[in-house]
């Protein structure tokens, strides 16, 4: 976590506070569309050309659907990390107290 106190200790502003890979998807943000705009060119264009007739057909068909194959074929680990949550948290926390993290972020 990080947060703005210092920048607004003598203003009126509200402090802010964020997780260090939020601050990264932010400055990502742009990068990440212009990547799959690219992504998705690239993936028309080889669909496009270079494909023989049976392949062709079957990449067509499947293509408008992938999203929600993409999204059935998550759904497991989803629920898998839903159900092992508990363990992983307790599991961090162990080594967070081998590194000498022992309190809270302080409450604002």
């Amino acid at each position: 976590m990080y947060t703005n106190r210092e920048k607004v200790k003598d203003r009126s502003d509200p402090i802010e506070m964020r997780s260090v890979g939020g601050w990264y998807m932010y400055l990502l943000k742009g990068y990440v569309g212009i990547t799959v705009i690219l992504n998705y060119y690239t993936f028309l264009i080889n669909l496009f050309i270079g494909q023989d007739a049976s392949t062709g057909i079957l990449l067509y068909l499947l293509w408008p659907i992938m999203p929600f194959l993409i999204v059935i074929l998550a759904i497991p680990c989803i629920i898998a990390l839903d159900i092992t949550f508990e363990k992983r948290r307790k599991f961090i926390q162990k080594w967070a107290r081998k590194f000498g993290i022992t309190s809270t972020l302080e409450q604002l």
